[in-house]
Parts: C-alpha cells; structure tokens; sequence
C-alpha cells in the first residue's frame, strides 16, 4: 500500500507558547493540546475550530483521555498537580488535586479498568479512575521500585509508561527511565518483573501495538528499536535531528512505521518492516538489522520545533497525525 500524506488542518490561533503534547481522543474526533503557556485547548478535527480553551497556574507537561468516551482529559502540570478536565453537552468543568512534588510529565491510563500510571521525575503512581465521582485515589506507591543500584550520580527520571500484556502476565506495566533502562512491574502483585539496562539517554519511547519491540528517541545518537523478548537492538535511524534535545517518537500505522520529533523543522517517517518478506521488522533475525527506509518528510512552517506528536490509528481510510 502506497502512502500518501497531506496537510489536513491547520489549528489556530492556539497557543502563545511552545505544544508541550498532542492526544487525540478515543473517537478520533477531538485533539487536546498542552503548552507552556498554562493553556489546555480542544479542536474539533473535523472543522479545525477550537472548541474549548482553559488557563491554567502551570505548564502543561502531559495529557491523556480517558477512555471509551471524547468527555474526559487528565493533564499533567509542572507544579505537581494533576487536572481534570471532563466535557459535557451542557457545560465544562475543570478540577484537580496534588499528586507529585516534581513535574507530571508521564501519564498512561490502562484500557479496561481505569487504572492511570503518573510519572515525576522518581516517583511512580498508580491510581484508581471512579467513574461514579469522576475522580481518581491513589492506589499503589511504586516509587521505591524506581530506586536503581547502577549508576548512583544519574538522577532518576521517568520518560514514559505504557501498559502491555503477555501471554503468561495480563497486566504490566513498562517504565523508561533516561539514564537507567526500562522496567516491567507485575501489576498483579506489584513486583519488579523484569529489568533491561539499555545504558542509554532515553528522552521517549513508544511501545509497538503487539508490545514485542520498543521505539526510544536516544538523545545522543537517535532513534532506536529493541526487541522486548529479548532486549537486543533492532535497527537505528541517525536522523540528525538537529540540536542535541529529547524529541518524541511514535510508533504509527499498526506499528509498521515510525514517526519522529525533530528540533531542524521536519517530521520523518520511516517503515519498519522486514524488507525480504513484507512483515514486521521484529521477523529479520536480530544480528541483521537492515536499515529502516524515510518513507515521508513534513515539512514544519517557520522551521518550528516538533516536541509533541500523535495520531489516530482507528480509521480505515484516514489516520490523522498532529
């Protein structure tokens, strides 16, 4: 399949400083944004309009709907706090609550049973969504598992979560951190399961649909993907993306591609698939390691930098990145 990319809308005005993040909504219909400037918006995809812009008392870091519906969005904010921002036919309401003495820069909520994991720097929450009162408690305090014994002089700091699955473990949860690797908690029973030292700087990561390989933005040497089975690297893209800065990745169409950040003013898009067969590049045996191929480059107004990115895989014909 041949694809095609075009500029579907341009939303504005918005923002009077840096996009901190981008979430599409479950439905795909509504994009919420995040920036620098206290300011949480809501577009309407289809139209380009703004729908709902809130002011906030600080930066917003991080965001996350929370799904089936398009009514509610968590925010992550600099000064610890946590918002909630839930839409109705009739009205808006916005609330919040301390969660973090550090900056929430990390949120996941788990698909099913409204669980939300929260990263700040080295602490790592889990909490309990109820529906009834629209608000979370705090479930779990998994910040001690983050203490790691290796390199003592490098501060902890999350990068990113995700939730995934196995055939043996119904629910873990992954966490990167930038200078310690990755780690699988057993949310079972709230155990370490699994440690994997990358011994790199992980700015981000995104975790392939099926969960077997994982993307990071290295912030030294690029973009990299490894195979969760085993930890062993996969494939690397010197994108020379510019400045050294922590940019996003983001795993997009069923994970057959990868799509960059950038700090010189363009987004790539490289296919990850095995080039003998057609299949996922986790099928090439791992001492291989052909080199992924840029199948698209945006081109960014102004040169801008490109910190935030997300797309919306549910549509047949149309999958909308921002």
């Amino acid at each position: 399949m041949v694809l095609h990319y075009e500029e579907l809308r341009r939303l504005s005005p918005g923002h009077d400083k840096g996009v901190t993040k981008v979430a599409f909504s479950p439905s795909g219909r509504y994009l919420a944004t995040a920036g620098l400037d206290y300011k949480i918006c809501i577009w309407d995809i289809y139209s380009g309009e703004p729908l709902y812009s809130f002011d906030g008392t600080s930066a917003v870091l991080s965001l996350a709907w929370i799904p089936p519906a398009d009514d509610t969005v968590l925010c992550g904010l600099h000064d610890g706090n946590m918002a909630i921002l839930k839409i109705t036919p009739t009205n808006v309401t916005l609330s919040g609550f301390w969660a973090h003495a550090f900056p929430v820069e990390c949120l996941a909520v788990k698909p099913g049973d409204y669980r939300l994991a929260s990263g700040a720097h080295k602490e790592l929450l889990v909490w309990q969504w109820d529906i009834r009162t629209s608000k979370f408690r705090l479930e779990r305090d998994l910040s001690d598992l983050t203490k790691k014994p290796q390199n003592p002089a490098d501060e902890v700091i999350i990068t990113s979560l995700h939730w995934m699955s196995t055939a043996e473990r119904p629910a873990l949860l992954l966490v990167t951190y930038m200078y310690h690797g990755l780690l699988l908690i057993d949310a079972t029973n709230w155990s370490r399961f699994r440690t994997i030292g990358l011994h790199q700087q992980i700015a981000s990561a995104s975790l392939s649909d099926d969960g077997r390989r994982l993307a990071i933005a290295n912030v030294l040497r690029g973009i990299e993907v490894y195979s969760m089975e085993s930890g062993a690297p996969l494939c690397s893209i010197d994108d020379e993306a510019g400045e050294t800065s922590p940019i996003p990745v983001l795993f997009v169409h069923g994970s057959l591609a990868l799509l960059g950040g950038s700090t010189k003013g363009t987004l790539n898009i490289w296919d990850v698939l095995d080039t003998v067969t057609g299949g996922p590049r986790l099928n090439v045996p791992e001492d291989d390691e052909p080199e992924p191929r840029a199948i698209h480059t945006l081109q960014i107004p102004k040169r801008a930098k490109a910190l935030a990115i997300d797309d919306d895989d549910e549509g047949e014909e149309r999958n909308p990145a921002a």
